[in-house]
């Protein structure tokens, strides 16, 4: 990076960190989002390599709060497309939903907590958020990890709907994150359930106009575009 250019990025990413900070509080705090992180310990491994290229060991990647700000950002931008190509296209949108977990499969987890001191509460996605802090309140503990992994694992999968082959009462929340509407926008995978979400944005940023469109959009206009999932 251009020298510079320091002076001016680091105030950009002072404001974002600030946004990121905010964001991820309120969904917290209204969304009741459930952090399944690993804290300065992190959740992600690294291979250590030798001079010639060889793995020697494997480590945790440290998390930096310029993660957590990426990633709010990025949940941030999945939510507005989410909405706002369920606005032009409500029928034929391609959303990540994330249901309410069954309190049964939670079982395991509770039963461990318990021994540890620990009263379990996962009637809603924010008691069981609290849980889990009071189970990452002593740093020094490497519980938390495990408790995590068991909430993880406990946890219904999210899964790709469209919008018009959605069965009535289900909704379009997503229970991990806290948030109302969801996609993969983002995705740097490119899933052809991602890609539909491109077409979909460009084809509602093609039209300047408020009200619901109509028109054909090609395989779009398939409901069943997406096989079952296995």
């Amino acid at each position: 990076v251009d020298r510079s250019l320091v002076k001016d990025l680091k105030n950009d990413l002072i404001i974002l960190t600030e946004l990121a900070r905010k964001l991820r509080k309120r969904r917290e705090t209204r969304g009741g989002a459930v952090d399944l992180s690993s804290g300065d310990r992190g959740s992600e491994l690294k291979f250590i390599l030798d001079e010639n290229g060889r793995p020697t060991k494997v480590e945790p990647k440290k998390e930096l709060e310029i993660h957590h700000t990426i990633a709010e950002l990025m949940i941030m931008s999945n939510a507005f497309v989410a909405e706002t190509i369920f606005k032009h296209y409500p029928d034929n949108s391609i959303l990540r939903i994330h249901q309410k977990a069954d309190l049964e499969s939670f079982e395991e987890l509770e039963k461990l907590l318990s021994l540890t001191g620990i009263h379990f509460d996962g009637n809603s996605n924010k008691a069981l958020a609290n849980t889990l802090k009071a189970a990452k309140s002593d740093k020094r503990s490497l519980r938390d990890p495990l408790f995590q992994s068991l909430a993880t694992r406990a946890m219904s999968e999210a899964q790709y709907i469209c919008t018009g082959a959605l069965e009535e009462g289900i909704g379009f929340s997503h229970y991990g994150l806290g948030i109302e509407m969801y996609c993969h926008f983002t995705s740097p995978i490119r899933r052809y359930a991602d890609i539909a979400v491109h077409r979909l944005l460009l084809s509602s940023l093609s039209h300047n106009t408020d009200e619901v469109l109509s028109q054909n959009v090609g395989v779009m206009k398939n409901t069943n575009i997406l096989p079952e999932s296995s």
